[in-house]
């Protein structure tokens, strides 16, 4: 087997060789155990924070990372303080206003021909149904979850051979997934500043048992010729991390003492000079389970994406306004606790009676009056309790700004105060909020790219036969294209285009929409078309109409193109948006496998014949629409003889039964 660089010095992969699998695995353990040791502050941070995101601060986190409760139950229940949770609200308002705006990935085009533009739209393609088809958008929100309280959170794509539809009994497709990943459980090439400079990643996810023997029994067979067997349990120090984690949040832990679930490592290295093709490697209970090349060496780099809620170019974990607000809220809460301890103490009024006179508590007004004795014959008066100094209410007060100040303060809150209800007024001071987001959205934008520019790259090197995809739009019009990676070209760059990551409340969108109205965007100002789009669009504040009836007559024309695809002519109806059927059509024409075929062709410039027919009766050249095609119509050029065109009935549109015979590696993770 090819040899590996492994080491547990300083100079870390490249101290010695590895010439077998056990010191393959012993190498990944060591990894893992080194970089929790460099990573125990920033573990001990991130569950402080995580503590406070779930209302736990009154927890201790020990030196073992463990989480601990402060007082015993018994001193617990008897303790009345005043907790206030601003980390919370804090993350999931900021959360919330950027899942507002889903961010737009362009293909940028690899030259100025028309090729590499309708490359381009093709990619473009491709993202949206990639972006629909795996639920990103649920993704996207878990990893702003983990960004918000730690600093940083992770997408990792991979291309899995057992998702997708179902092109056999039992054999998928397969799928490019795209999974929020654990930042407990994610261990990077130390010092390094930046992700996109680590030469190997360690993942670990926690599997069944059965699952893991069900995955990797033949590969291991393989490599070693035994039998796999798998221990009931092992412990590592990421579960326990990751069990504090869910035993913060009230959830039930993975179980790093079950039996039934174990760790499984995996190493992702990329080509270097010692070993060209790369590395991949499935580790379990110190047991290779899988090892081959590098599955992902047209990436360039590893197969994950980092997002920072700031930017910190000196070490792959970013700085969280988090901590800032658990510092202030720590601050407050002491605060207000003192308060009530003043006013426990101070603003009872007092009683006295004389020594030796039976009092019944229960008479009294107050049972937190004081009781004081005293001796004499003249009975004192009644003295009222002490009123909370203003100097106390002022910090408080002063510390809750500063809560505010540490997060996101609302700004159109603390300024209007005069009860402005002009919408542009209000919008103005809402901006001015989402302005605090800027450089969280462009962080996050550059991580948008990256894996838009992952799944491009990805799809284009394991999307071998045609995919198909639908989608629904936002007022339930479908539409469906379909994907062959021939129609990307070269076009493998991708950019999140900029501001799209900030969020645009309903207000700016309905402010949008007038806008548009008045410039005849939306039609005809004052037409009943216009109106009716500007309603619909204004009462549902992101409806896009017009989006949705575009969405309608791209399913029918793809529809279309499908059908002549297989040789079969299909007619031009009186209702279709002869514009837009058209691009549909001649994009597909110019598509390799139509272009180069002189029989298919035919059918589609017959087709697109009768659409410009509609579009201009008046013109004498073209043929009256649904006239039957003739010789002249189909051949394609002067002298050359009408191809025979074949008609087979409607065929399904299910994918191809064809399977590609080579399994990659990843397909076994």
């Amino acid at each position: 087997m090819p040899i590996i660089e492994i080491g547990g010095s300083s100079a870390g992969i490249l101290a010695r060789k590895v010439e077998n699998h056990d010191d393959l695995a012993a190498w990944v353990d060591e990894a893992i155990a080194r970089e929790q040791m460099r990573y125990r502050q920033i573990w001990w941070q991130w569950l402080r924070n995580i503590m406070a995101f779930h209302g736990e601060d009154d927890r201790v986190i020990t030196e073992d990372l463990r989480v601990q409760p402060r007082a015993s139950p018994g001193d617990q229940k008897r303790l009345e303080d005043i907790y206030i949770n601003f980390v919370m609200p804090n993350v999931r308002s900021t959360a919330a206003k950027l899942m507002q705006a889903r961010p737009i990935l362009e293909c940028d085009p690899a030259g100025s021909d028309d090729d590499d533009i309708l490359a381009a739209k093709a990619g473009d393609r491709l993202l949206k149904g990639e972006w629909l088809q795996q639920g990103l958008d649920d993704v996207d929100m878990r990893r702003m979850i983990w960004m918000l309280m730690t600093g940083t959170g992770g997408i990792l794509s991979h291309f899995d051979r057992t998702k997708g539809e179902e092109v056999q009994p039992g054999i998928h497709q397969g799928q490019i997934v795209s999974v929020p990943t654990n930042m407990f459980k994610l261990f990077f090439e130390p010092n390094r500043e930046d992700e996109t400079h680590c030469r190997w990643m360690v993942y670990q996810e926690t599997l069944p048992r059965d699952e893991i023997v069900e995955k990797y029994e033949e590969s291991y067979f393989a490599l070693t010729g035994r039998a796999l067997e798998l221990p009931l349990a092992v412990t590592t120090k990421t579960d326990d991390v990751a069990d504090s984690f869910l035993e913060a949040a009230g959830i039930k832990g993975t179980g790093v003492n079950d039996s039934e679930f174990l760790p499984v490592s995996l190493l992702y290295h990329l080509p270097t000079k010692w070993y060209p093709d790369g590395r991949y490697a499935v580790v379990c209970s110190r047991k290779v389970l899988y090892e081959g090349p590098y599955p992902y060496p047209f990436l360039g780099r590893l197969p994950i994406v980092l997002f920072r809620e700031t930017l910190c170019p000196w070490r792959i974990y970013g700085e969280t306004s988090t901590t800032e607000v658990l510092n202030a809220q720590k601050r407050y809460n002491r605060l207000r606790n003192q308060e009530d301890e003043y006013h426990r103490d101070n603003l009872g009024s007092r009683t006295y009676v004389q020594e030796g006179t039976k009092v019944r508590m229960s008479a009294l007004r107050s049972r937190k009056n004081l009781i004081i004795k005293y001796r004499g014959e003249k009975a004192p008066s009644r003295e009222p309790g002490i009123s909370v100094p203003g100097t106390i209410l002022a910090s408080i007060e002063l510390a809750r700004s500063e809560v505010q100040q540490s997060g996101l303060s609302d700004v159109s809150q603390a300024q209007n105060t005069s009860g402005l209800t002009s919408g542009r007024a209000i919008l103005a001071l809402q901006a001015q909020d989402d302005i605090r987001l800027s450089l969280t959205a462009q962080s996050a934008e550059i991580g948008y790219g990256r894996l838009g520019q992952n799944t491009l790259l990805i799809a284009k090197h394991y999307y071998t036969e045609a995919r198909k995809y639908r989608m629904v739009g936002q007022a339930n019009a479908g539409a469906l294209f379909f994907f062959d990676r021939a129609e990307l070209g070269n076009t493998t760059d991708v950019r999140c285009r900029a501001g799209t990551a900030l969020p645009m409340n309903k207000l700016a969108r309905q402010e949008s929409v007038k806008e548009q109205l008045a410039l005849g965007i939306l039609g005809a100002p004052g037409s009943d078309e216009a109106l009716t789009r500007a309603r619909r669009m204004l009462g549902g504040g992101i409806a896009d109409d017009i989006d949705d009836d575009v969405a309608a007559d791209e399913y029918v024309s793809e529809r279309e193109n499908m059908i002549m695809s297989q040789g079969q002519m299909m007619p031009v109806s009186e209702v279709d948006h002869h514009l837009l059927h058209l691009k549909c059509h001649l994009r597909r024409a110019k598509a390799p496998g139509i272009r180069d075929n002189p029989e298919l062709l035919a059918i589609f410039v017959h087709h697109k014949r009768e659409h410009e027919m509609y579009l201009n009766p008046q013109n004498p050249t073209a043929q009256t629409p649904g006239q039957p095609m003739s010789e002249e119509s189909l051949a394609p050029a002067q002298g050359m003889a009408p191809p025979t065109v074949a008609t087979p009935g409607f065929q399904s549109e299910g994918p191809s039964q064809e399977v590609a015979p080579h399994i990659t590696p990843e397909e076994m993770a």
